[in-house]
């Protein structure tokens, strides 16, 4: 019987109108059925003595599957969460179950699928009232908080750089969720977002600073900045500061959780057997022109030198951030459309040291500068 309802299963996820309500209903009753007869989803499944049973993981996965074909990602989502198998990717810790309610399990499919509105309609799906049995079977056990999802509404926003609409959601949320939750606390920055802090002499002595991890703080000095560069638009301090801000939020930065979950810190061992991970999955190759190589970054100080003729300590200050800016692109390597090797690596394949063009530049015009002297005493690169 299992069997055979598992091919029913099978040929309709590929064959049959799978977005209509009374295909759902059949599914619904069907996968019920299977785990009264006594298949097991892998949260049922005693994994650490070997005995596992994929078959009805299996098939959920190519239910979402299809479901994502079909563009449906709450539904595809949620049947990825409650399939929960090892694929080639990185979505959390695969010995954390159902019922932790802030885990990035929690969200992965989501935040590497959905767009910002479509968070939106999950929080929907969440506390709808009346949900069909298709609705509940795909449900989890346990919800992530209300906060965590639109933490995830708010990162996909700053990614695509809607910083006023991220500031919004952040002004829905508990001022103290990043402070208590998940791994905020580690890599929100409480130093000003607008400055690059020891990368550049005597900014670390900026005054302001954050009480504590606080995503809506560190909002509202990016959207002061770019409400202030709408004002001002010759103000080559301001474009400093915004350069520095999404820099900050760029994979090198201080501040690269305001944009993502996690850093790729198992790239080597995923990278060794063969697999994905998070660092280049198909969710940061949408972003990798901001977050890994900086380019938003760049344009600003790049119309911070177009306006700061004059100015040659700034100048100074921002030539060095570009070189900063150079180092992280060149770390990047893309080969066959892949990824390959370690992101964050400042040498070269050849075995040589990288050397930005932009301290040559640094040297040329700017090397009468204080800002250079001092810098020549604190960065190897500049000496």
């Amino acid at each position: 019987r299992r069997q055979w309802i598992t091919e029913q299963l099978a040929a309709a996820i590929h064959t049959a109108d799978i977005k209509s309500d009374s295909v759902k209903a059949t599914f619904a009753v069907q996968l019920n059925e299977l785990l009264q007869l006594g298949a097991k989803l892998r949260g049922d499944q005693d994994l650490y003595n070997g005995n596992t049973d994929n078959g009805l993981p299996c098939l959920l996965l190519m239910m979402s599957q299809q479901y994502e074909k079909q563009q449906d990602v709450i539904t595809a989502g949620l049947l990825f969460q409650r399939a929960d198998m090892l694929v080639n990717g990185y979505h959390g810790f695969v010995y954390e179950d159902d019922t932790t309610k802030i885990s990035y399990r929690k969200i992965s499919y989501f935040d590497q699928h959905a767009v910002p509105e479509e968070v939106d309609k999950l929080l929907a799906f969440k506390h709808a009232k009346r949900k069909s049995a298709f609705e509940k079977f795909i449900s989890p056990k346990v919800w992530a908080p209300d906060d965590f999802y639109k933490d995830l509404k708010l990162s996909l926003l700053v990614r695509q750089e809607r910083f006023h609409e991220a500031l919004a959601v952040a002004e829905q949320m508990n001022p103290c969720f990043w402070r208590d939750n998940y791994v905020y606390s580690m890599y929100l920055t409480r130093k000003y977002i607008g400055s690059p802090d020891y990368l550049v002499p005597g900014e670390t002595q900026q005054k302001k600073a954050y009480a504590m991890a606080d995503k809506r703080a560190i909002l509202k000095d990016i959207v002061l900045l770019s409400d202030s560069l709408k004002q001002a638009p010759q103000q080559a301090g301001l474009y400093y500061r915004m350069g520095n801000a999404l820099y900050n939020i760029s994979f090198g930065g201080r501040c690269w959780m305001l944009a993502n979950y996690g850093k790729g810190a198992n790239a080597d061992y995923y990278y060794g057997i063969g697999w994905d991970e998070y660092a280049h999955s198909d969710l940061n190759r949408k972003y990798q022109a901001a977050y890994y190589k900086c380019e938003a970054a760049m344009g600003m100080y790049r119309k911070a030198l177009a306006n700061g003729q004059g100015q040659k300590e700034l100048c100074a200050k921002v030539l060095l951030m570009m070189s900063v800016c150079d180092k992280d692109r060149a770390a990047y390597v893309k080969d066959r459309k892949l990824i390959t090797g370690p992101v964050y690596d400042y040498s070269r394949r050849d075995g040589g040291a990288f050397h930005s063009h932009y301290l040559d530049v640094l040297k040329k015009r700017y090397g009468n500068t204080n800002m250079y002297a001092e810098s020549k005493m604190m960065c190897p690169d500049v000496k």
